[in-house]
């Protein structure tokens, strides 16, 4: 899933965590600043959770901005299949 993201020209990388309920959890870091990250989320399944990215510019300042809720589904859909009546 990718995080589409904008940011101050100084920006040299950028840190992705998120929060499913039990903490903060390091999803990557990058240093190619292009306005999107993609993240592997399919062993993710939750609701109510954080989204955070920490920029740092090129005098070491860095800035958070947190993104909640947000919602992970990685459940598949279901279907069940069954013969009503008798076929000839």
């Amino acid at each position: 899933m990718p995080i589409a993201y904008t940011n101050s020209p100084d920006a040299i990388s950028i840190r992705f965590e998120y929060d499913g309920g039990s903490g903060w959890t390091l999803i990557g870091t990058t240093a190619v600043i292009n306005g999107s990250y993609d993240w592997g989320t399919s062993a993710l399944d939750f609701a109510g959770g954080s989204l955070r990215a920490i920029v740092t510019n090129n005098r070491t300042t860095s800035n958070t901005t947190v993104v909640t809720p947000i919602e992970v589904d990685n459940t598949p859909p279901t279907i069940a299949l069954g013969v009503s009546g008798s076929e000839t």
